[in-house]
């Protein structure tokens, strides 16, 4: 019973090793401390100093064992309450979050916003730098709606079945946003 008992153990994080993937953990029940045991995980996510963590030993002692992850607690409680919401915290005010119930996928990043939906992609931000394969940058959504349902044509058609070509826009093209930029 006593084996059994010292199997599964719920204690703290003590230190981390980056390099190597594992962490000490302190039981503070009895004021012991497991020494580099690896994290069972295959995302790259060391834990935080003190944060609560659920450990299996494989009976001979803390020598061999493995840290099977962190949990929600008072030290660590949960960021959502949401059963539709499936959500990897990277950072304190980093994540990735998905929706399962909208099919919004949410990436939110010091202050950037940036929502998938339905084709639909939405960038909340101070400035959006288009990429380095951008050669120009682009109207703003409104401005460049309006030109389109509001701009004409000079036409004329030189045969009876109308094939032919217009001649370019009678207004200028709406001016590139100072907000959408090529990097």
């Amino acid at each position: 019973m006593n084996l059994a008992k010292n199997m599964i153990r719920v204690g703290q994080v003590n230190n981390v090793y980056p390099s190597d993937g594992k962490i000490d953990v302190l039981f503070a029940d009895k004021d012991e401390v497991a020494t580099k045991i690896p994290l069972l995980n295959h995302e790259y996510h060391m834990p935080n100093v003190e944060e609560p963590v659920l450990c299996l030993f494989l009976g001979n002692g803390m020598e061999q064992g493995f840290c099977l992850g962190s949990f929600y607690s008072e030290v660590t409680p949960t960021p959502v309450n949401d059963k539709n919401i499936y959500r990897k915290q990277l950072d304190d005010d980093t994540y990735l979050e998905y929706n399962k119930q909208q099919k919004v996928l949410k990436v939110n990043v010091e202050q950037v916003d940036i929502q998938v939906r339905n084709g639909r992609v939405t960038i909340n931000a101070d400035e959006v730098l288009l990429g380095t394969n951008a050669s120009e940058g682009v109207p703003l959504g409104n401005q460049l709606k309006q030109w389109l349902d509001n701009h004409t044509h000079d036409y004329s058609w030189t045969d009876a079945a109308g094939n032919d070509q217009t001649s370019k826009p009678n207004s200028p093209s709406p001016s590139v946003s100072e907000k959408v930029k090529v990097e």
